[in-house]
């Protein structure tokens, strides 16, 4: 298995090239010892080492030893996909008018005119349907913004969105959030 990750890749690929060399070869300073059965010369770049055979316990705790940093990597450097919510229920507010032909989070201009949102609990381009709890009414909005990080509001709807809804005059309204998806729903 080859991680995705560039780091659990790097950090394998260090232990994998050097652990073995750590418990197969010693370095020696004089040349090896005929006599010696257990050992066989191996030379590299001037260099002599001898080669301790290895039991199969020690080859299984070989194993075992990158295995489980194979393992333990992966679960550190990658991260978990989050599903965005399909339902939210929670306070929503509309644009103030300073926001006219301002740059919105993925780059359009804020008109509000046109049916937008802001919402931070779910990806930019997403479809969602608003219903305002009090009168049953509902309109279909794209989310193209984000709200401020400590504003504890589930959506600010463009101006139009908010007269549909039939909450300007209160600020406020408790609404209902469905999570449509990325394509457009056919109201």
């Amino acid at each position: 298995m080859i991680p995705n990750n560039p780091k659990v890749f790097l950090t394998t690929w260090v232990l994998i090239g050097t652990l073995p060399k750590m418990i197969f070869f010693k370095p020696e300073i004089t040349r090896l010892n005929p006599v010696n059965i257990n050992c066989e010369e191996r030379s590299g770049a001037g260099d002599h080492y001898y080669f301790t055979k290895l039991s199969l316990m020690n080859k299984f705790i070989l194993f075992f030893l990158v295995l489980t940093f194979q393992i333990v990597s992966i679960s550190a450097f990658s991260q978990p996909k989050i599903n965005p919510p399909t339902l939210l229920y929670g306070t929503a507010s509309f644009y103030a008018n300073k926001f006219q032909g301002r740059q919105t989070a993925n780059g359009e201009i804020y008109n509000h005119s046109k049916y937008t949102a802001a919402c931070n609990l779910v990806p930019l381009g997403t479809w969602i349907r608003v219903t305002n709890l009090l009168n049953k009414k509902s309109v279909l909005l794209k989310v193209n913004d984000r709200l401020h990080p400590k504003n504890k509001r589930v959506v600010d709807l463009s101006l139009t969105a908010a007269k549909e809804l039939n909450y300007t005059n209160a600020g406020l309204a408790k609404v209902k959030v469905e999570v449509l998806g990325k394509n457009k729903p056919k109201k």
